[in-house]
């Protein structure tokens, strides 16, 4: 522990107790202004040029912010359905940010009497992503490269042909 920090805690006999007050004092939970700006960056996020994984990645880093930095919500009753409410919030969020080349999918999806988990939904529009690559003529993996592209340079015969 770096010394001026651990003047703050000396003479604090019980471990638990040490780490409960560095937990208040710098772990940044509760941080209003850092919980705003989260949520501000949540709600601009798009797919844009990104794949699926990358934009879901990109939604799930921040979500993981956004929970660490605001306080609890969720009641302890194991029947609240607040945290259900939030992941079909999420889900719909994930919805919005796409494409417009997945609506087709996400009204499939929606039109369900029970909107998927945020999971089966990536999942889905993974499987999608690749459906329309397929259809496009790029092999079902946008901006991926083989490992196998080997240069005829040095071959007359195969000129700029490369395997």
């Amino acid at each position: 522990m770096v010394p001026s920090i651990a003047v703050t805690v000396d003479g604090i006999e019980a471990v638990s107790d040490v780490w409960g007050k560095l937990q208040r004092i710098y772990a940044g939970a509760d941080n209003n202004l850092r919980v705003f700006q989260i949520a501000r960056e949540i709600e601009v996020v798009a797919q844009r040029e990104r794949s699926i994984q990358e934009y879901a990645v990109e939604l799930e880093r921040l979500w993981a912010n956004y929970d660490y930095f605001s306080p609890p919500t969720c009641c302890k009753d194991p029947e609240c359905k607040k945290g259900d409410d939030r992941v079909q919030r999420r889900t719909m969020h994930f919805m919005r940010g796409l494409n417009p080349a997945f609506e087709p999918r996400c009204a499939v999806l929606l039109a369900q009497s029970k909107i998927p988990s945020l999971d089966e939904t990536i999942l889905a529009m993974i499987q999608e992503e690749s459906r329309i690559g397929l259809h496009a003529g790029t092999g079902g993996l946008p901006q991926v490269k083989s490992a196998l592209a080997v240069s005829n340079s040095g071959n007359t015969r195969y000129r700029g042909e490369t395997r």
